[in-house]
């Protein structure tokens, strides 16, 4: 017999009548019925299936799914606060400690700036411009020069003007004869009048032809003047002291009064001022200082507000309030002597109206803005115990790197400056010289000279911490590691030639110019800092003495050496950190290393000058073409 779908061979039976007093019920033994559209139902067909079971099954593994999502994210713990709870993340108060940069709270004299944004304005420009037509002659200046006033800057052919002056000239000589004959017979012809000897009229006469000579001669005498004048303004120089700017005329091109570009532009640019604006809200405050008397020291910046230009002072403010604005136009003058200011230059301008004292300073990176308002992280604890607490805290002035805080902190506290983005409440950091353990004491090399040579009993670490330890800021073996993996060079090198190894200067200057394929070890002492003996076998003996070895010969200056620490304590936590989330995966781990200290090299490069950039270049090289294989023979690890 088949079952399934297809319709019995059977005949179909006949249709019995329906019962009025029993109700129908179905046979629980009794063959299914055939659900196939369109066929007969056959005893042997299965019951349609429930639809109402998936949907059931979709809404039990949603409520998983959201269950779950809940339990990983809402912090647990009764009364234990978000915070706390946050904590036990991985930088959280539970987790690993986090490298970070500090600065100390400490009271002072805080100057309070006003910041704007200002033109630098000249005291005069002057477009020379010719007098009279003519052909140029000679340039007596050079682009760029700095000119007296009554240089001479340009010459203009003069021999028209010369010739006009001597016509002048002859005609003033006949009409001052003129004039002197006149004159003669007027005093003549006075003497006959008196002897009554000729009309008075002749004597009124020969008196107006005597003022029509003087007249004659005086026109002369102009025209004389005005020769001479235009042979002066054929000698075209400076109005005032300044500047020159590109000539716009060359030798020999025709050039009449009136000309469109000029001759040439002169500025003077010492002095010079610089015109800003500034808030209106500001103008009771440098109003009262003005009419107090006080010079009010103003200092021009370059557009990043790094570069300090020239120093002035305040000169005058405007006599009415931009209402478009908001503000009042200002201008400070600076003496510009070595010519640092340029005209129509952009600058940024600082003017001190006043000096807070005993002011509580900070440093300008610890302050923080959260969903709070203002906070700043503050450490406490002892050597090695370090945890960050939150504070709010309220703002004053703020100059560059330093701010004035009105509350929250106190002199003597020590603040967060860098690395703050990994804190919350109660985490735990690691300051410069605090004992850190190193990062794999006591393992084989690995990955390139991973780990450290295990200590002696009893044997005291680096730098007075506890055997096994280094301390926060001295190079160690991952450090070292990574480093020398992104240069493509050598891992750290074996520093365990056995129980007689005798302890060396940490800095080692053979390990850095190894050969490939060899090892401190073969030279039959350990590079390890006084920390105790290596054990034989035991590996890598990580101590850092190259990366140590390698900021040595960059002749690095104090603040540089600062900065070189921040940034390779920073790229070794954060190397860890990756390396902790990368699990028991080595390839990962390793290129979280590189990846953390080719940060720290990328930081390094700017704060060093172009020789220090050179010999790290040179020495990166070394390191890559030298003992590139120290640390896997040496310790014994595979890459």
């Amino acid at each position: 017999m088949e079952t399934g779908s297809r319709p019995s061979s059977r005949p179909p039976a006949a249709p019995q009548p329906a019962t009025p007093t029993s109700e129908r019920r179905p046979d629980a033994t009794a063959a299914p019925y055939s659900t196939t559209p369109g066929g007969p139902r056959g005893p042997m067909a299965p019951p349609p299936r429930p639809r109402r079971l998936t949907w059931i099954w979709l809404i039990v593994g949603l409520v998983v799914v959201v269950g779950l999502i809940w339990w990983f994210i809402v912090p647990h713990g009764g009364a234990e606060s978000g915070t706390a709870a946050r904590g036990r993340g991985r930088f959280g108060a539970g987790g690993p400690p986090t490298t970070v940069v500090t600065g100390a709270v400490a009271k002072g004299d805080m100057p309070v700036y006003l910041n704007a944004l200002g033109a630098v304005t000249p005291l005069a420009t002057v477009t020379v411009q010719p007098q009279i037509a003519g052909y140029i002659q000679s340039i007596a200046f050079k682009e760029g020069q700095m000119v007296k006033k009554g240089q001479l800057l340009a010459q203009i052919d003069d021999r028209l003007y010369r010739a006009q002056l001597l016509s002048a000239q002859g005609s003033l000589a006949k009409d001052q004869a003129a004039l002197a004959d006149a004159r003669l017979d007027l005093k003549r012809y006075q003497t006959l009048l008196a002897q009554d000897s000729i009309a008075s009229q002749q004597v009124d006469t020969q008196a107006a032809l005597v003022k029509q000579d003087e007249g004659a001669v005086g026109i002369d005498e102009a025209a004389i003047n005005t020769a001479k004048l235009d042979i002066a303004y054929c000698h075209i120089v400076s109005p005032v002291n300044g500047r020159v700017g590109l000539r716009q005329v060359d030798v020999g091109n025709y050039v009449t009064s009136g000309l469109a570009n000029g001759i040439v532009i002169v500025t003077e640019i010492a002095p010079i001022d610089v015109e800003f604006a500034l808030p209106e809200d500001n103008l009771p405050q440098v109003s009262a200082r003005i009419h107090a008397g006080a010079k009010l020291p103003v200092v021009a910046t370059d557009r990043t507000g790094t570069t300090q230009l020239a120093t002035g002072q305040l000169l005058t403010l405007d006599n009415q309030v931009d209402s478009t604005t908001g503000t009042i136009k200002a201008k400070a003058r600076f003496d510009n002597g070595s010519g640092s200011l340029f005209p129509q230059q952009f600058v940024n301008v600082r003017v001190l109206v006043d000096t807070l004292h005993n002011a509580v300073i900070a440093p300008s990176a610890a302050v923080l803005r959260g969903s709070s308002g203002l906070y700043a992280f503050v450490v406490q604890g002892g050597q090695n115990q370090h945890k960050v607490s939150i504070r709010n805290i309220t703002i004053g002035p703020a100059a560059g790197e330093k701010t004035a805080i009105l509350s929250g902190l106190n002199p003597g506290d020590v603040v967060v400056t860098d690395g703050s983005d990994r804190l919350v409440e109660g985490a735990r950091v690691i300051l410069p010289g605090d004992c850190i353990p190193s990062m794999r004491p006591g393992g084989g090399a690995k990955s390139g000279g991973y780990g450290g040579a295990k200590p002696a009993a009893g044997a005291a670490g680096a730098g007075g911490c506890p055997a096994g330890q280094r301390p926060a800021g001295a190079p160690n073996a991952a450090t070292l590691s990574a480093g020398a993996a992104v240069g493509g060079g050598p891992g750290d090198t074996s520093t365990s030639a056995g129980p007689n190894a005798t302890p060396t200067s940490p800095v080692s200057s053979p390990a850095i110019n190894a050969k490939p394929g060899t090892s401190a070890a073969s030279s039959g002492a350990s590079t390890a800092p006084a920390g105790g003996q290596g054990d034989s076998g035991q590996g890598g003996g990580g101590t850092g003495g190259r990366m140590q070895a390698l900021l040595s010969q960059l002749n690095l200056d104090a603040a540089q050496q600062a900065k070189a620490q921040a940034l390779f304590e920073k790229a070794r936590g954060d190397a860890m950190a990756a390396a902790a989330n990368a699990g028991d995966d080595p390839d990962a781990q390793r290129n979280a290393r590189r990846q953390a200290m080719a940060q720290a090299f990328a930081g390094l490069e700017p704060i060093l000058r172009p020789d220090q950039k050179a010999k790290l270049a040179q020495l990166r090289a070394q390191m890559a073409q030298g003992g590139g294989q120290g640390g896997y023979q040496g310790g014994g690890g595979q890459p």
